[in-house]
């Protein structure tokens, strides 16, 4: 039962996530397509730093309210894996469904969610208070940048 829990928080942090990109992209320069009709989304540099952040505090968040499942190292293991697995259910669908360019694999976009998942319950299984939170916090981002800024 918990790893469906971790598997609804997942896609519950990812649709959070979304609406909160979407918010920020609604406000950042977009340049006109070449069609000149619809806008399109630049990802600069700053921008893939700002989505990374937005989605890794979104997971953070959940992992916070989550802490009386990760009982032992081995619970905690399969509630990241789960969490993951459901936070990139709902991104890979809705890139998909839009029919945004999908520069990689699921697989790719399946195991940077599941390492930044896992690197979130360990880094704060031993201590959660804000300095550790923080420090979880630019640590995950700066490596989901990396890989956002690789694609």
């Amino acid at each position: 039962m918990p790893y469906i829990i971790a598997l609804i928080f997942g896609l519950m942090a990812s649709f959070g996530a979304l609406l909160v990109e979407l918010l920020y992209t609604s406000f950042t320069v977009s340049t006109p397509d070449l069609a000149g009709g619809a806008q399109a989304f630049t990802p600069t540099l700053f921008n893939l730093l700002v989505l990374a952040g937005i989605e890794e505090l979104s997971k953070i968040i959940f992992f916070l309210r989550s802490t009386r499942f990760l009982k032992t190292p081995y619970h905690s293991f399969l509630f990241a894996l789960c969490f993951g697995a459901g936070f990139t259910s709902l991104e890979y669908f809705t890139a998909s469904t839009l029919g945004l360019p999908l520069s990689t694999s699921l697989l790719g976009i399946l195991a940077i969610h599941i390492a930044t998942s896992l690197l979130i319950v360990f880094l704060l299984k031993t201590e959660s208070d804000r300095k550790q939170v923080l420090i979880t916090l630019v640590l995950i981002t700066l490596l989901h940048f990396g890989y956002n800024a690789t694609l």
